[in-house]
Parts: structure tokens; C-alpha cells; sequence
């Protein structure tokens, strides 16, 4: 591999490898028709919705720091909302697919609070 071709792939295994890898798993774990085992928790699911997407507003934000490096603040953080929620919008999307799956704006809008609620911190 030349040296000129090495930074770039490099910099994408750093910053954007990990952003597409943590999608695979949201979307092998949405493909699954029960992925957690039952429990007695009052809406578990939510709090692990807003933790997953979180998590994945985390990543957003990381890519995006090491690719654009003129994008920050309220821009940054706006991007990467935006970002984490339409893929919480397919993942709901994909779920419609999925026998004994339901698809719902409730785990959307989680979606969209945990990734607002990382982006906040991390800004």
C-alpha cells in the first residue's frame, strides 16, 4: 500500500470503522425476534434504546471530529443527532420486517433522547 493511500484507509479504520461495525450489530440484533431475555423491569427497553443509540451518537461524534475538523459545536452535535436518529428510524423501519417484532415511534423518540443526552456530554 502506498504512503499516500495509508492515511486515509487508516483514519477510516480509526474513526469509521467502529460507526458501521456497532450498525451491524443494531441490525443484527434488530433481525432477532427476541433479543433480550424477558424480565420484570418496567420499560427496560426504553432505557436500553436510549443507551444503544447513545452509544452509537458517541461513535458519530468521534468520526466526525477526526474527519471534519472545521465541524464543532452546535453543528457537530446537531450532524451527529441527526445522524443517530435516522438510523434509528430504518432500524424501526427494519423491525416492521422482523416476525414478532413491533416497530414504534416511542422507541424512536428514545432513540433520539439518548442521542441527544451523549451529544451533550460529549460536546
Amino acid at each position: 500500500m502506498n504512503p499516500s493511500a495509508r492515511g486515509p484507509f487508516l483514519r477510516f479504520l480509526i474513526f469509521w470503522f467502529p460507526v458501521i461495525a456497532y450498525c451491524a450489530i443494531i441490525f443484527i440484533g434488530s433481525a432477532m425476534e427476541h433479543p433480550l431475555p424477558e424480565t420484570q423491569i418496567p420499560q427496560l427497553d426504553k432505557l436500553l434504546h436510549a443507551v444503544e443509540f447513545g452509544a452509537l451518537c458517541f461513535l458519530l461524534i468521534r468520526a466526525l471530529k477526526g474527519s471534519f475538523t472545521g465541524l464543532s459545536g452546535f453543528r457537530l452535535l446537531a450532524f451527529a443527532v441527526i445522524l443517530t436518529t435516522i438510523y434509528g428510524a430504518t432500524d424501526e423501519i427494519h423491525q416492521l420486517f422482523v416476525p414478532g417484532r413491533v416497530s414504534s415511534f416511542i422507541d424512536l423518540f428514545f432513540d433520539f433522547l439518548g442521542a441527544l443526552a451523549v451529544g451533550f456530554l460529549k460536546r
